[in-house]
């Protein structure tokens, strides 16, 4: 893909772009429109040979979905939402995972643990206990359930949003 192969010096192929949701990270991305001039150096290939190469390259790219890797895509629902006991800090959603005796993995286990229980940013929380996912999910999912079906709750809704809601 570099140009500097067939003789040619290019300015701007690449991009560096802040990564989204993070602070201080970055990452480099080719760009498509570039400046591209004479070089004083000897090619080592000629333009044309070059130019199929690209050519090439472009047919036989296969176009890869982004997946995931290496990262669980299970969704924690109540991040942030559920606080700590003892220092009203946000809980946040983690994994687990069991392994067998023989070493074979057993089973993920999703849990919730306070932001402040390993030290960081100079804050320290004494709260070393994990809330289990599954509970707490369920007992959030019992409560809504009973706030839906209870006809007070869905009266006032309808009052709420002013149009009729079938139930």
């Amino acid at each position: 893909k570099n140009p500097v192969y067939c003789g040619k010096i290019a300015y701007g192929r690449r991009k560096t772009e802040k990564v989204r949701g993070t602070r201080n990270e970055y990452k480099l991305v080719e760009q498509d429109n570039y400046l591209l001039a004479e070089g004083l150096h000897e090619p080592i290939v000629s333009e044309e040979v070059w130019q199929a190469a690209q050519v090439k390259l472009l047919a036989q790219a296969k176009k890869y979905e982004h997946v995931n890797r290496g990262k669980d895509e299970h969704v924690h629902l109540l991040s942030g939402i559920v606080k700590c006991p003892v220092c009203g800090a946000g809980m946040y959603g983690n994994k687990s995972i069991k392994h067998k005796a023989d070493g074979t993995k057993y089973k993920d286990f999703y849990y919730y643990g306070c932001k402040h229980r390993s030290m960081i940013r100079g804050h320290k929380c004494d709260y070393k206990k994990q809330i289990r996912e599954e509970l707490l999910d369920d007992a959030v999912a019992e409560v809504i359930v009973k706030l839906v079906s209870n006809p007070k709750f869905a009266a006032m809704m309808q009052e709420k949003i002013n149009m009729k809601v079938d139930t």
